[in-house]
């Protein structure tokens, strides 16, 4: 009887974990891949969601949304491909300006207005991990849907 129950109610708990799971699952950034291999990498260490999407009606591609004050990527640059294009979105705001660092230094700043995509390309000098760090001069407040501070959407990250 006692396992005839215990079975029971690992269905039920197994449904209710299924059911009320996040949307959103947020997990630890560790570098699994040796610096060797020279292969472009990317980890998002702070301030981005995992991949969601695409939402046929309203957002048919995949992206990350980009949240809080600062949003942080990690980027391991190959000694032969220097040039890395982000495309972005910002669906929230009528205009959004983001400041954009590489490693703690100022790079450039974007203003991007609403419902644009707006591609830009960032020039490593030299290759291995290189830190960008995001910060928008504006976040949606969290309330009861969304507890993010959403500022915009990350649609790509390319190599070139």
């Amino acid at each position: 009887m006692y396992l005839g129950l215990h079975a029971i109610f690992q269905k039920y708990i197994v449904r209710q974990e299924a059911k009320y799971r996040a949307k959103i699952e947020f997990m630890p950034f560790h570098r699994l891949v040796n610096d060797d291999e020279n292969k472009f990498r990317c980890a998002f260490l702070n301030g981005i969601s995992n991949e969601e999407g695409p939402y046929p009606l309203k957002y048919p591609f995949k992206f990350n949304w980009c949240h809080s004050e600062k949003s942080v990527i990690e980027l391991f640059i190959p000694d032969n491909k220097r040039f890395i294009s982000f495309e972005v979105l910002n669906s929230i705001f009528n205009s959004i300006q983001i400041d954009i660092f590489v490693d703690d230094i100022f790079y450039d700043k974007i203003l991007i207005d609403k419902s644009k995509f707006l591609k830009f390309k960032i020039d490593f000098i030299t290759d291995g991990w290189k830190k960008i760090m995001f910060k928008p001069n504006k976040q949606q407040k969290p309330n009861n849907k969304e507890t993010r501070a959403l500022s915009f959407m990350l649609i790509d990250i390319i190599n070139e």
